[in-house]
């Protein structure tokens, strides 16, 4: 019995970082199409391949660590606005502003202080809505 318990858990860290992957890389690839698309609409795909493997990789840590520390196990729509869709847009918006300074290698670095700040928020109203 514990053994298949110790493979259910295996299982439900393996899917949580394919996830978490997933998602990393789809924001990277959103907020990096936003913050390297030039002026004269020419794309810059080195920039954009840097933006999904750095996705990739704080996608996978990032949104694994914030599932099991601050969410305990609880995804709720409250996870998915703060920790996943608030943070994406804000990174698109800084995209946009900051590459007009051909800056916008900056919003690829803001997303996940975006995510990591979204799941801080979504964990302490979660211990609210508990105590």
């Amino acid at each position: 019995m514990k053994m298949k318990k110790y493979i259910l858990c295996i299982v439900e860290f393996f899917f949580v970082l394919v996830v978490s992957i997933n998602l990393g890389v789809g924001g990277a690839f959103i907020v990096g199409f936003c913050a390297f698309n030039n002026r004269y609409n020419e794309y810059q795909f080195e920039p954009l391949l840097y933006s999904l493997v750095s996705g990739a990789l704080v996608g996978g840590v990032l949104l694994t660590f914030t599932y099991y520390r601050y969410l305990n196990r609880n995804v709720t729509r409250r996870f998915a606005v703060y920790v996943i869709g608030i943070p994406l847009v804000l990174g698109v918006l800084f995209g946009f502003l900051l590459r007009i300074f051909d800056g916008g290698w900056i919003a690829c670095f803001a997303t996940p202080v975006f995510v990591l700040l979204g799941a801080i928020k979504c964990s302490n109203q979660a211990k609210d809505v508990r105590s």
